[in-house]
């Protein structure tokens, strides 16, 4: 794989455009909340998540719109377009009556006949199996007025993160796939994630006859439905923290859990993953982000990265361990201040930091009580482009240095340069990590162009291009002949470029 630098033009192929001169107010405003409370040892923070954006034609005039989710005590604002290409706020109070939930994946599907919304309640902030958790669906009038349905959905208290649609059972209407994210102050454990069969415009709770796997199959980040194997059926891939990148095959409206040679060690930090024919051969390929390569922390063959949890001093919390190996042995990434703040027995037992800095894992945990707990390893912390093989097998490519600075929360797909080939927009960063870590504040964003296999990096300067904030989510919109690609950022306001 090379990287390529590309001459620099006089013309910038975006242009960066305020909010508010589109009628764009929208800022996220995260509450503050303290994460690492009880479990000192989180190596990020599971609050600020958020926000995600979704776009739909909601009013039936022909023009794109878009809605952009809360933070807990922050009602979502759906935002409508004008002929002028300008946006209007909606002002309702169906959002603001719902401002108590945190939104994350938000999305537009025909559940009756219009574009109706989908949002996910999720975060950390609230105890275990809360009301809050409660996912919601608002129907549309199709005049693009909304209600939230009372009885469509069955009761989920789980915190999530993702949500995605695609006709599972092939009768003709939209079923849905709601990926768990976290059990508060329980990481790494796996929360429950959904299959929701639609029947009649309800949907029902099917995830252990369409899905059994599903249901606990990990911290769910992202997901797509594609069709990778090509038999006219799509297929589930999810991806999420501490876990491999994982396929569900669409067999007769069951999804069964696909073993793939070619991806198998690839346990990470999963972030997102979206789907594109890249390379023009018939088949769906993948870029996937995760924490990237500009962290402590290392996951390759040579270096190991573990989590291990349970409650280690049985003080009724659960005990997050990191791990990494030093001259063959597992050793804590932690430092001895932290580890005591959530296992005070730490100080009693190795005093001092020289101490502490010269024991292995099973010096300080004990072996049987390292066996008993959760365990997992990442095999691999890049983010990647998944070439399709179109044999069932896939080809990974790591992507190349410049995006691995940060976390990749997103992808987008848009033809920056107008040749008639679509570039890769990768967004990301992540400002919560724990104490002892700096914030992954390290991108602006990067376009990627693809030819012959190889990765060109494009030049700020060139496109226009940057994000400065903690981006999460990016889409592209139809408006007034010209697209807009906005991004949107936790705890700040959305980032808008012009093409």
């Amino acid at each position: 794989m090379s990287i390529i630098e590309v001459e620099e033009s006089r013309v910038q192929m975006l242009k960066e455009t305020k909010p508010l001169k589109m009628g764009i107010s929208f800022r996220h405003k995260e509450k503050k909340f303290d994460n690492f409370k009880n479990q000192v040892l989180l190596p990020h923070s599971q609050s600020n998540n958020g926000p995600f954006i979704s776009k739909a034609d909601v009013n039936n005039d022909g023009l794109e719109d878009f809605f952009v989710g809360g933070a807990s005590g922050q009602a979502g604002e759906l935002y409508i377009q004008s002929k002028m290409g300008l946006f209007r706020k909606q002002q309702t109070d169906t959002w603001i009556d719902d401002m108590d939930y945190e939104d994350l994946g938000v999305l537009f599907f025909d559940a009756d006949n219009d574009q109706d919304l989908y949002i996910v309640s999720g975060s950390s902030e609230f105890e275990e199996q809360s009301d809050l958790f409660q996912d919601r669906l608002y129907i549309n009038d199709g005049e693009g007025n909304f209600i939230r349905s009372v009885d469509a959905l069955p009761l989920i208290n789980s915190s999530g993160q993702c949500i995605k649609a695609s006709d599972i059972d092939n009768d003709g209407d939209l079923d849905l796939f709601v990926g768990g994210r976290v059990i508060p102050d329980k990481y790494p454990y796996a929360p429950e994630s959904y299959i929701l069969i639609n029947e009649n415009g309800k949907f029902v709770n099917k995830t252990k006859i369409i899905a059994p796997l599903l249901k606990n199959v990990g911290m769910v980040t992202d997901a797509v439905f594609s069709d990778y194997d090509n038999d006219g059926d799509e297929d589930l891939i999810v991806v999420g923290e501490w876990m491999p990148i994982t396929i569900f095959e669409n067999v007769d409206g069951v999804l069964l859990q696909k073993k793939v040679k070619s991806i198998n060690k690839t346990e990470g930090l999963w972030f997102s993953i979206e789907s594109k024919d890249i390379d023009n051969d018939g088949d769906m390929d993948y870029f996937i982000g995760n924490l990237g390569l500009n962290s402590k922390y290392k996951a390759n063959s040579k270096k190991e990265f573990h989590i291990f949890c349970d409650d280690f001093d049985y003080s009724g919390t659960y005990d997050i361990i990191l791990s990494n190996k030093y001259n063959g042995v597992l050793v804590p990434s932690r430092g001895r201040e932290c580890t005591l703040q959530q296992m005070p027995f730490v100080k009693d037992k190795f005093p001092s930091f020289q101490l502490f800095a010269e024991v292995s894992l099973v010096d300080v945990y004990g072996e049987d009580e390292l066996e008993g707990a959760l365990h997992y390893e990442a095999k691999m912390l890049e983010s990647i482009f998944l070439e399709n093989l179109g044999n069932g097998e896939f080809k990974i490519q790591k992507l190349p240095n410049l995006v691995q600075m940060s976390p990749i929360m997103d992808f987008e797909f848009i033809d920056v340069d107008k040749n008639g080939q679509d570039e890769i927009i990768c967004v990301g960063n992540m400002y919560n990590p724990e104490v002892e870590t700096v914030r992954y504040d390290a991108s602006f964003g990067a376009i990627l162009n693809y030819s012959e296999q190889n990765f060109t990096v494009l030049k700020q300067s060139i496109t226009g291009f940057e994000n400065n904030g903690d981006a999460k989510s990016i889409e592209k919109l139809n408006v007034k002949n010209k697209k807009l690609i906005i991004v949107t950022n936790n705890n700040g306001e959305l980032n808008i470029h012009e093409l």
